[in-house]
């Protein structure tokens, strides 16, 4: 459940950006799974970390993971990064089916 909140989390964050669109990149890489989250919303303000980037640090420690966020000229990047060991994954095609 801390994937989908975490990435429901994330996209939420981008569709706030005016004219923002948004990619999602999942890999299992030795037992971790990293989630990355980019989008080209463009601010003038500096970016700043609120209360959603920390819920969901909050989250991704509370299983053992790491998440950086980070803004940029050229939109923001979220990585979180949560390790496998002892947890199911289950993985659905476009349709909902495993």
């Amino acid at each position: 459940m801390t994937t989908v909140s975490t990435v429901s989390t994330m996209l939420t964050a981008a569709r706030t950006l005016i004219h923002a669109a948004a990619s999602v990149r999942l890999d299992v890489v030795e037992g971790v799974l990293q989630i990355e989250v980019r989008d080209d919303g463009r601010s003038t303000e500096p970016w700043t970390a609120g209360v959603g980037t920390a819920s969901m640090r909050e989250r991704a420690a509370e299983v053992g993971g790491t998440l950086t966020a980070a803004g940029g000229p050229d939109g923001g990047r979220v990585v979180a990064l949560l390790p496998l060991a002892g947890r199911a994954v289950i993985v659905t095609g476009p349709t909902g089916t495993a």
